[in-house]
């Protein structure tokens, strides 16, 4: 959770959406900053060893990142 990986545009657009959640997987210096000022329709659970298991559950996927790369499964 940090400003490179830009979760602040997501936020920005949850607040105007009720109906759906995100939920935040991942730690960074941004992280407690995010939290405390997100909408309820967001969670934030750090690290976690099984993000396969939330991909696989999840309607979709979001990222605003302006870099990014995925470790292997």
């Amino acid at each position: 959770i940090c400003a490179r990986k830009n979760q602040v545009q997501i936020l920005r657009c949850l607040k105007k959406l009720d109906d759906i959640c995100v939920v935040f997987l991942g730690n960074g210096p941004d992280f407690e900053k995010l939290r405390k000022s997100a909408p309820e329709n967001a969670i934030f659970l750090g690290n976690v060893n099984n993000v396969y298991e939330y991909l696989s559950i999840a309607d979709g996927f979001i990222s605003a990142s302006f870099s990014a790369a995925f470790p292997p499964f």
